[in-house]
């Protein structure tokens, strides 16, 4: 984000991002997933798949929502901003890939953002949107997901049922 906003003082985005993430740390509440997450991530790893993480949150922030959540073992892979690229550059997508070996056409993002659709749609990913966290239906929709799912229920189904089609064909 530093990168973008300041694009001219290239020794300013190190800074601006350690100043962030301890400002974050300190300050921030308990994370806890929406209410039907953790059931959903038990039942789709259940199911063989590979679950990940890729966020732009720094790996000290991102190894505190995995404790508070009780989910490390839930991901075989995760990524954080402060070590790859960060979103919307696909590289942390290309890193969890090239460490659980599976195929671009075979993964799928699930993400709130422009930023992580952009980063999925900059490495032909399939993707989803979900509208209850950051960006508007709208904002979401320039990235051409294959589904928005408005609320954890839907996503969960549709996971599902993308899983079992794939195992079917």
């Amino acid at each position: 984000m530093a990168q973008r906003l300041f694009p001219e003082v290239p020794e300013l985005h190190q800074a601006i991002l350690q100043c962030y993430s301890e400002h974050y740390v300190e300050h921030s509440k308990s994370d806890a997933w929406f209410e039907g997450v953790a059931d959903m991530l038990d039942e789709l790893s259940g199911l063989g798949l590979k679950l990940a993480v890729a966020t732009g949150k720094s790996r000290k922030g991102l190894d505190r929502v995995l404790a508070q959540t009780q989910s490390q073992d839930l991901f075989v892979a995760t990524r954080a901003a402060s070590e790859t690229k960060s979103k919307p550059d696909p590289l942390m997508l290309q890193e969890i890939l090239n460490s659980t070996g599976v195929p671009v056409g075979q993964a799928i993002m699930v993400g709130d953002t422009s930023y992580d659709l952009e980063m999925t749609q900059n490495i032909a990913m399939p993707r989803v949107g979900v509208s209850y966290g950051v960006h508007s239906v709208e904002v979401l929709q320039r990235y051409q997901p294959l589904t928005i799912a408005h609320d954890v229920p839907s996503l969960h189904e549709f996971l599902v049922q993308k899983y079992h089609l794939h195992l079917a064909g």
